[in-house]
């Protein structure tokens, strides 16, 4: 009867054994799980902000760039003026691209035939 007690505890020992191994490898898969959620919602964080500073250094750009345009426009306003000035009287002013005048020609005789 003392072996039959003994198999039975080593059943016993056995079964819980193997049970306490798979709680700690399911608890250890949460952990896994756990982390590796944090670590996509801090990737995606980082997306979005990334987002956030690519809109925001566009908007910057834009910005400078409008607030850079009024001293060009003179400089090549100013140009312009200075190479008019030495031109002489019989040369033909070239200010728009051959295609812009057809256009606005072509503009106005249809307005003309309405």
């Amino acid at each position: 009867m003392e072996g039959a007690t003994f198999h039975g505890e080593s059943m016993f020992f056995r079964f819980a054994a193997t049970l306490a191994i798979l709680t700690l490898i399911s608890i250890m898969g949460i952990a896994l799980e756990k982390q590796k959620l944090s670590l996509k919602r801090a990737i995606s964080e980082q997306h979005y902000q990334l987002q956030a500073l690519a809109e925001q250094r566009s908007q910057l750009f834009l910005k400078t760039q409008q607030l850079g345009a009024p001293p060009r426009l003179l400089r090549e306003w100013n140009s312009s003026i200075e190479l008019t000035e030495t031109r002489s009287v019989k040369e033909p002013s070239e200010a728009t691209p051959p295609l812009l005048e057809w256009r606005l020609k072509g503009a106005g005789e249809e307005r003309r035939n309405e």
